[in-house]
């Protein structure tokens, strides 16, 4: 008979496909020792239950190879108690792909999401950028109040990206002038009227940018306009001017 590493072996096509069953039975084997290469091969396997996880999740030998404790947090037959072992010790990367997998449990993808929260003040800016790209709406808050310009341009790329985060952006007047300029750029945004309203009562918004707005906006709004005295000057002169030409 051939040793089990060999690659006659048939154990590790059981482990990567078998039933339950013939798992089980290979694993009650007296003699038997999973590796870390078996253990994922069972992790993966689309008949594992949590009779054949415990035998890997109890084992301190296996569940301190980082790749298996991976498998164990993205398999979503993993107990919860279990799993929230591991999600602390997992990457930023693969925190992220837990938190944006549907198949992960409810619980175990809050708990993703709350250590890439607690992570993100000491990430690096191009793992930040990257991450922006891609977080998952419940990050969304936290990365538009980065001030750099990158992480901000990568964010306004996100999918799960609303007006409703947008308008918080470009209503803050802590937002950089740069941003907002950006912001205006995108007609993907910048069309939406809370936007441009947004934009022109801004007092970070550079001036240009700001008056190149107000002409596409209602007759009432720049009446409001000109009555505000949060608004600056030049744009209530120009607002004015746009009302006596209507």
């Amino acid at each position: 008979m051939p040793p089990r590493n060999s690659p006659l072996s048939s154990d590790s096509t059981v482990f990567r496909d078998g039933s339950e069953e013939e798992v089980l039975s290979r694993l009650e084997s007296i003699d038997f020792k999973l590796n870390e290469q078996e253990s994922l091969s069972i992790l993966t396997n689309p008949n594992c239950t949590w009779k054949t996880i415990h035998h890997i999740a109890e084992s301190k030998d296996l569940t301190s190879f980082h790749k298996v404790r991976f498998a164990l947090v993205r398999n979503p037959t993993t107990p919860s108690p279990v799993a929230q072992r591991f999600v602390p010790v997992l990457y930023w990367k693969e925190l992220l792909e837990i938190t944006l997998d549907q198949r992960t449990p409810p619980l175990i993808r809050r708990i993703g999401e709350k250590t890439l929260r607690e992570r993100l003040p000491g990430m690096g800016l191009g793992e930040k950028i990257s991450l922006a790209r891609r977080a998952p709406q419940a990050l969304l808050p936290d990365l538009r109040r980065e001030k750099h310009l990158k992480v901000i341009e990568a964010l306004m790329e996100n999918p799960r990206m609303t007006i409703v985060h947008l308008q918080v952006i470009a209503n803050d007047p802590g937002t950089s002038g740069e941003i907002l300029t950006h912001l205006s750029r995108l007609p993907k945004w910048s069309n939406q009227y809370c936007i441009k309203m947004a934009l022109v009562k801004n007092p970070a918004t550079p001036l240009g940018t700001a008056l190149g707005f107000l002409s596409s906006l209602k007759r009432i709004d720049l009446q409001g306009i000109t009555k505000n005295p949060a608004i600056r000057h030049a744009i209530k002169v120009a607002a004015q001017n746009l009302l006596e030409r209507r």
